[in-house]
């Protein structure tokens, strides 16, 4: 479980975030959506302990941010991914690399299981046999995306964080992307932070909306259909919703 107490974050005289207050419940799929620029991206900081609230407390399990003891940051480190909007893969390594840059501790043999079933888990298990010899410039963006995924799996975090997860993609791929947040999701809790309503509302367990520095609505993706917040509206403009287009039933929508 992941909540956030009364926190409030700001940058000089520009205030980021207000008192929020929510919870992450375990095994939940979380949105936070937001315009550009309005704190999403600070929260996950936050979460992983690269930046500290200027007041409040943020929960994490047993563990409690802000802290100094480094034992804290780490156990909190290794629980808590954070998947980047970019892929972040080095070129000059092989993919097999790149999908095992976290994994410590583990011979070879079990390396190779590792990445062997993340890269399953994100539809690229026929890359496996020749993982050692392919190179990101030689995948699609979003083959290179799909890695960075694999990469965050093979070191079986309790918590998955997506900043951006479908930035610069283009709708097909993004469906895909939220396809396997999805998926993922089923066994991993997951905060994703998004500006993207139509996948939100076909992924999310849970959708917050911040602007502000406050959360401004929130709710399943059935009863932000259904909200009369400006916001909410605002980011509901634009959205089908048809057969090929069903929003995701939240635990308090069954």
């Amino acid at each position: 479980m992941i909540s956030f107490d009364s926190v409030s974050k700001s940058f000089g005289d520009r205030k980021i975030l207000s008192n929020i207050s929510f919870e992450i419940k375990s095994g939940e799929k979380l949105f936070l959506l937001g315009r550009s620029g309005i704190g999403k991206s600070v929260t996950l900081k936050l979460l992983v302990g690269i930046l500290n609230p200027d007041a409040g407390k943020i929960q994490i399990d047993k563990n409690i941010l802000p802290t100094t003891d480094e034992g804290v940051l780490a156990q909190v480190r290794r629980n808590c991914s954070l998947v980047f909007q970019l892929p972040t893969l080095i070129d000059s390594r092989s993919l097999f690399d790149n999908a095992c840059l976290g994994i410590r501790g583990l011979s070879l043999k079990d390396r190779i299981q590792k990445v062997s079933a993340a890269l399953e888990e994100v539809g690229l298990g026929h890359l496996t046999e020749n993982s050692s010899n392919i190179f990101p410039p030689h995948l699609s963006y979003g083959e290179q995306k799909r890695v960075s995924l694999a990469r965050t799996l093979a070191v079986d975090p309790a918590y998955i964080l997506y900043d951006e997860p479908t930035t610069g993609m283009d709708p097909q791929t993004a469906r895909m992307i939220h396809k396997l947040i999805s998926k993922i999701g089923n066994r991993k809790t997951s905060l994703v932070v998004s500006h993207d309503m139509r996948n939100a509302l076909e992924t999310a367990d849970r959708i917050i909306l911040i602007d502000g520095g406050e959360i401004q609505d929130s709710g399943t993706p059935s009863e932000l259909l259904k909200s009369r917040h400006p916001l909410t509206r605002e980011f509901l403009k634009g959205v089908q919703i048809g057969p090929h287009h069903t929003p995701h039933k939240g635990p308090q929508d069954v």
